[in-house]
């Protein structure tokens, strides 16, 4: 009822202004360590110069100047101190890229690109992160790099005060570890509990590179290990140093990563804090042929290993064979009269993988930017998988002519417009700007936006217009950006060949550092420049409407499993029946063909008496003939 619906409505309003409290309350008590350690700091300072005015009293000498730092005078000079620029094309920029950049493992359905480095050096930290390794119960041994994602102003007052256990930002009943990861996709997923913030994937565009000092770390099977309801240990510093000889953390490992849950904050120190950029919603497995798997693991090869001053031919005829194969698939299609494109429908329980995936994508995408009014939620109904092979030869061979084709794909979304199955049909077209009319965004599949007449992907429902209540459809495309052009102002006069023109490929609109709301943009202005792979349909309810629909979705599964299951039973018995009639006719023939060879044999042998009887007959009528002949003489 409406009544339900706006007091469900109610409830989720009150439960985001609690999370937007915790998070104040968050900020507020790092505030609180901050102006701590502060003090703590000045008082060491004051203490310090009380001892060189006794020292200077006694008639000992200071040190030369420039000995030891001098404290900042202002905030900003203290601000300087901590955080300084990596300038962007030197080897410890992109050492610390690769890090970051390599480390986003499979688990991640993204991926990143590293756009800032800022490096941290805060000798107040470093000296509590040596004071930890002296009163850790094992070896004072280093994990690095570990990270740790959060929002840029919580990532900031991290380098500057330090970390803070989720208890001492006053979230109680969470666990009082801090949680960090060897792998970046560890911590890139919706606000794993303990990390600092609830931020999910699409709002967090910061984070920590760090040295981990983990101590002895306790084993996930130890017997005096119990976890909290979200799979985390529940226990303190104080607990682990009384178990056996002690304990410093606890090591949860996991197949693409390893999870350090520590108790002394002090034992991590950051070294580094990064700006990244989100690259489409990373890789995508088909159902491709062996040669074309072989031919896509080739380009793969040849793009990682491949320097920006090396010749790309090779690569560009590895896509011009892909172009070949899916030429050739199209015109056997027609020589079968078979249409040109089909969708297939993805099904959950058959291919759970790719469903999985595709509704990972389908989360980030709804959660970046603006997302989702308070109350609602989205869930993806139906997948399908668009099978077109001509269109997927015009990409690659439009791709093998880009100005730099050695960048890989990306995968992006669309908004499908008004004709999704169209597009499944004949790729992106340009025949809506053909008639005159002035299209809204997203008509065609081509679009009237701020950078002029072309075909615009992003990575966010907010962006393409899809966040509305009812039914939503987006593409899921493969597309080929080459070297993008960035652009932050409006240029509505850009279209190909003005591009071309200027050397590049495609458009990147980025959105802003430390804009936690942004969103990237995407153009190309080459229809074949993009590929639509995927069809997402879901969606947009209030919580209460879909979970009744996640629900009613299961229960559909469930049932089509049921009868996936009855038709296969039915079709083994049906194949039984089969084999059994075929042995039956099979045992029935040679019976058959039995008797034919006995009757055949008694045939010849009655054939042969009377033959016999006949030759018989024939001698006694002679011998007789004879006789009478004989007597008539």
């Amino acid at each position: 009822t409406l009544k339900g619906v706006l007091l469900s409505l109610a409830e989720q309003q009150a439960a985001v202004g609690s999370v937007r409290l915790d998070e104040e309350r968050s900020l507020m008590a790092y505030f609180r360590a901050a102006v701590r350690r502060e003090k703590a700091k000045r008082l060491q300072l004051a203490q310090r110069c009380s001892e060189l005015e006794a020292m200077l009293a006694a008639g000992e000498g200071l040190a030369e100047e420039g000995d030891s730092p001098q404290a900042p005078t202002t905030t900003q000079e203290a601000e300087n101190a901590v955080l300084s620029e990596v300038e962007r094309g030197s080897y410890e920029f992109r050492h610390v890229a690769r890090l970051v950049e390599r480390s986003v493992s499979g688990a991640a359905p993204l991926g990143v690109s590293v756009c800032r480095v800022q490096r941290v050096f805060n000798s107040s930290l470093l000296e509590s992160f040596q004071t930890a390794l002296q009163e850790q119960a094992g070896p004072g041994s280093t994990v690095s790099p570990t990270f740790f994602a959060a929002t840029s102003r919580v990532c900031q007052l991290v380098a500057e005060a330090g970390f803070c256990t989720p208890a001492e930002l006053g979230g109680g009943g969470r666990s009082c570890a801090l949680q960090l990861s060897t792998c970046v996709s560890g911590v890139l997923p919706e606000g794993r509990p303990g990390t600092g913030t609830d931020a999910a994937m699409g709002r967090i565009r910061t984070l920590l590179v760090c040295d981990l000092a983990p101590g002895t770390p306790m084993p996930t099977g130890h017997p005096d290990l119990v976890f909290d309801s979200n799979g985390f240990p529940e226990t303190s510093l104080s607990q682990l140093r009384q178990v056996d000889s002690g304990y410093d953390s606890v090591l949860l490992p996991r197949q693409d990563d390893d999870i350090f849950c520590v108790y002394d904050p002090r034992s991590a120190l950051p070294r580094y804090l990064v700006h990244f950029d989100v690259l489409g919603l990373g890789k995508e497995d088909e159902l491709d042929g062996l040669e074309v798997e072989r031919l896509k693991a080739e380009i793969e090869e040849l793009r990682n290993n491949q320097a920006p001053s090396d010749d790309s031919s090779e690569l560009c005829q590895r896509l011009r064979d892909l172009q070949q194969m899916h030429a050739s698939e199209a015109e056997a299609w027609a020589l079968k009269q078979l249409p040109p494109y089909r969708f297939e429908v993805v099904s959950r329980s058959s291919e759970p993988n790719v469903w999985q995936r595709c509704a990972a994508r389908l989360a980030h995408a709804i959660d970046e930017g603006a997302g989702l009014a308070a109350g609602l939620e989205a869930v993806m109904t139906k997948l399908e998988r668009i099978v077109n092979p001509g269109m997927a030869a015009r990409f690659y061979g439009d791709a093998a002519d880009l100005f730099y084709p050695e960048e890989h794909f990306r995968w992006l979304l669309h908004n499908g417009t008004q004709q999704p199955f169209a597009i499944g049909e004949l790729g992106f077209f340009r025949e809506s700007f053909d008639s005159g009319e002035a299209p809204s965004k997203g008509s065609g599949g081509v679009s009237e936006g701020r950078f002029g007449k072309g075909f615009y992907f992003g990575c966010s429902a907010s962006l393409l217009g899809r966040t509305g209540l009812g039914q939503q459809h987006m593409l899921l495309c493969e597309v080929a950006l080459g070297r993008s052009m960035l652009a932050q102002a409006a240029r509505r006069n850009l279209d190909c060949e003005s591009l071309k023109r200027a050397g590049f490929d495609s458009l990147h609109a980025p959105r802003a550092i430390g804009d936690e709301t942004g969103m990237d943009e995407w153009v190309v202005y080459n229809p074949n420049q993009a590929r639509p792979a995927f069809l997402l349909t879901f969606e947009i309810q209030p919580r209460a409407v879909a979970a009744e629909l996640l629900r009613q979705l299961a229960q559909l599964e469930e049932q089509r499993r049921a009868l996936d299951e009855q038709l296969a039973e039915a079709l083994q018995e049906v194949e039984d029946a089969r084999r059994e009639a075929e042995e039956t006719r099979s045992q029935l023939d040679a019976q058959l063909a039995q008797q034919l060879e006995d009757q055949d044999r008694n045939l010849y042998k009655e054939e042969q008496r009377s033959r016999a009887a006949r030759e018989r007959m024939d001698l006694e009528e002679a011998k007789h003939l004879q006789s009478l002949e004989s007597k008539e003489k």
